[in-house]
């Protein structure tokens, strides 16, 4: 009682406790819990990161998994003497892709399991073995998609999951410990309107005015009366015309993107990282009307994570995210 850590939105990786939270004033110095400066510290220039959760033990209060944000960082960390002043980490992000991790929760009767909410899904491992951690994703019936917490009602194990615009989910964990993916359950609010999950501009429409709206649970609603959905020079065209796509996406080795050109004319597709790098460029020149397909295939050490490619089609500009998993 009244101890509580916590991490700071900063550009620097510690993680302080205090010890007395009920009778300190302005005065109280917390305690330092990177005493070795074993955590990842974030020199200007670098990606921008903070501690975006701290998982305390609810067994022995040593024992905490700490998560940190963005990509280009080590994201998960353990320690087993938190409520010591000589506070050691180590290391258990394992096999996990370079993806922001948003939220760390242990299994209340088994705290060798561990599971986290990140950018991708849900993920879990059956034990925290520092770099030997192998941690597996556990979307069944949830999705790829963002989660950005984790709670858990001790009495029955069940787990609430908090999506980034798909709503709420539950699950169960194993008593035992032993069967720990998670078979997840919507539970919306499914009367609430505005939560779009896509939308397309209808390609029959020459017009471009025709739009589709597909809601998570708001169903599906369509216009006939938007206008200007063109952009650029070549505002007659809707970019929906020119259907560019990415496939298989998440891909491992190669990905190939098709684009639909309704007339002959110039096209560009570059690639960039999120930092907007250029990395690549696929294709530069003019292409006759019809359907083109091409393919990227990274160079071996490029690292796991999110990539963009810009298509430009007389003016329009399409992006697309690409995940890549070596």
């Amino acid at each position: 009682p009244h101890t509580v850590f916590y991490g700071r939105h900063s550009r620097n990786g510690t993680i302080l406790r205090v010890d007395t939270a009920h009778l300190t004033d302005q005065n109280y110095v917390a305690v330092d819990l990177n005493p070795f400066a074993q955590l990842p510290n974030n020199p200007p220039g670098d990606p921008f990161f903070y501690c975006s959760s701290i998982a305390v033990d609810p067994n022995d209060a040593n024992h905490l998994v700490i998560t940190y944000s963005n990509y280009g960082v080590v994201s998960v960390w353990e320690s087993q003497y938190a409520m010591t002043d000589s506070t050691q980490w180590k290391a258990v992000e394992g096999n996990l892709p370079d993806l922001p991790v948003n939220w760390a929760m242990l299994h209340p009767d088994h705290p060798e399991v561990c599971y986290l909410a990140t950018d991708l899904g849900v993920f879990y491992t059956d034990r925290l073995d520092g770099g030997n951690t192998v941690w597996k994703p556990t979307n069944g019936g949830l999705a790829n998609v963002r989660v950005e917490m984790l709670r858990i009602r001790e009495s029955d194990l069940t787990v609430v999951a908090a999506t980034h615009g798909r709503g709420l989910f539950t699950g169960r964990l194993d008593p035992d410990g032993l069967n720990n993916a998670i078979q997840w359950e919507e539970r919306g609010p499914n009367n609430i309107g505005g939560r779009t999950r896509t939308i397309m501009v209808d390609p029959n429409d020459p017009s471009g005015k025709t739009v589709w709206a597909a809601g998570v649970s708001g169903g599906l609603w369509k216009t006939t009366n938007i206008h200007a959905v063109g952009i650029g020079d070549n505002a007659s065209t809707p970019r929906e015309a020119y259907r560019f796509m990415a496939f298989p996406n998440p891909f491992s080795s190669i990905a190939s993107m098709s684009f639909q050109l309704p007339e002959a004319g110039p096209v560009s597709v570059n690639v960039f990282d999120l930092d907007g790098k250029h990395l690549t460029t696929l294709v530069q020149g003019n292409y006759p009307r019809g359907k083109h397909t091409i393919r990227w295939s990274p160079d071996a050490s490029l690292p796991t994570g999110i990539y963009m490619a810009v298509a430009s089609f007389s003016g329009n500009n399409i992006t697309r995210k690409l995940l890549y998993l070596r």
